[in-house]
């Protein structure tokens, strides 16, 4: 295994599998910490509203908020790297039109890499939120065709 597309949202389990790539890499592979943003961000008040029934949202992205988000997740995953003494590159990505959501945008771009492996983690959502939703794990199990692993958060994770 040589080149890894690693799914990294800041969550344990996202953190969890990119310390398993770094572990399971060589010196030499390449490791993308892919960090994929929807154009609708998904906020709890908007959650609410659309649990409640109305939708009443800004859906256009915003820039400023999402470098907010991303800023101190990007330094976490470069002094991870550091720790673990691998160079990790931080790949920002945006879900675009005709792609059926974030997972579809991480494998495209995993693609476009040549990626050998992908990596995300298991995350402990509810069954509710992934019937709605859908699961990133289980959309690339069922439709990537490169190598997939699945990293649990760990103990500790809630």
């Amino acid at each position: 295994m040589k080149n890894f597309a690693v799914a990294v949202d800041g969550s344990p389990a996202s953190l969890a599998a990119l310390k398993w790539a770094m572990a399971a890499g060589d010196p030499t592979s390449a490791i993308w910490a892919c960090n994929i943003q929807d154009p609708i961000n998904f906020h709890q008040d908007t959650h609410a509203a659309i649990v409640a029934g109305s939708i009443d949202m800004d859906l256009t992205p915003n820039p400023a908020e999402e470098i907010a988000h991303t800023g101190p997740l990007e330094h976490s995953v470069e002094d991870l790297g550091r720790t673990y003494g691998r160079t990790v590159t931080w790949v920002p990505l945006t879900v675009t039109p005709g792609q059926s959501g974030c997972a579809e945008a991480f494998y495209q771009a995993a693609l476009s890499r040549r990626a050998d492996v992908l990596v995300a983690g298991r995350h402990q959502g509810s069954a509710l939120m992934e019937g709605m939703f859908g699961s990133f794990p289980r959309w690339l199990v069922t439709h990537a065709h490169l190598p997939t692993v699945i990293v649990p958060p760990g103990p500790d994770a809630r």
